[in-house]
């Protein structure tokens, strides 16, 4: 049996779908506040939880703390609703969440994360959240997208966005542990959609990226290499 916890609001968009979340083997379960999600899943000890900025309660970012630095609990997929505003898009990104949809949402975008998320843990999912901008554009807002690989020299990104080679980008991003990370970098790489996929990989190469900055990445690979060489 997986288990979904998800907000009031989250609820009410789900309940107009016809979709895989009514089926058997899926229990639905329902938080009024950001309390009651914490609360329920220390209890239940649910697979994915889907959380909206608005929800009443402690703050997510609170929420999202608590749950991940337990490792009682840390193992579960979280996606967050976020309004589409500078504000409350960076406090997103501090969230260590799976996954940052913008609301208005697209109920189609959320089910269909949420059918990816479905069976991988929190830990083998993880990757880095990165806010990306476009360099000298009016034309792209701020998004959010997620970095399978990282180094001091770039990382490879995933989006359903559109670039070339030679695109200038701004990316902030947290890792766990450290601050925030911004740099700028060039997208040197591309790796367009495959059949049936919405999105491409952009391989991006960092410019001008600051001691502090290359020092936590640089730990943050070699934790990343210990655990898988543990898993051998």
């Amino acid at each position: 049996m997986k288990k979904i916890l998800v907000t009031d609001k989250v609820m009410t968009i789900i309940e107009k779908e016809k979709n895989f979340l009514h089926r058997e083997g899926i229990k639905l379960i329902t938080a009024a506040t950001n309390d009651e999600v914490l609360s329920i899943h220390l209890t239940e000890r649910v697979d994915i939880i889907i959380a909206d900025l608005p929800t009443p309660g402690m703050k997510i970012e609170e929420l999202c703390s608590t749950i991940r630095s337990d490792k009682a609990f840390s193992r579960v997929s979280m996606i967050i609703l976020c309004p589409d505003n500078a504000a409350d898009i960076q406090r997103c990104a501090q969230c260590k969440a799976n996954a940052v949809l913008m609301l208005p949402l697209d109920p189609a975008q959320l089910l269909e994360k949420v059918r990816q998320l479905m069976d991988i843990s929190w830990r083998e999912s993880y990757r880095v959240l990165v806010s990306v901008s476009v360099s000298g554009s009016s034309k792209e807002r701020t998004f959010f997208c997620r970095s399978g690989n990282i180094s001091i020299t770039g990382m490879l990104i995933e989006t359903e966005k559109n670039f070339e080679k030679g695109d200038k980008l701004a990316c902030s991003f947290f890792l766990p542990d450290s601050a925030q990370i911004k740099t700028n970098g060039e997208i040197v790489r591309v790796i367009k959609q495959v059949a049936g996929s919405k999105t491409s990989q952009y391989g991006i190469k960092f410019s001008l990226l600051p001691a502090e900055a290359r020092s936590a990445i640089e730990v943050f690979v070699e934790r990343k290499s210990q655990v898988s060489t543990s898993r051998r």
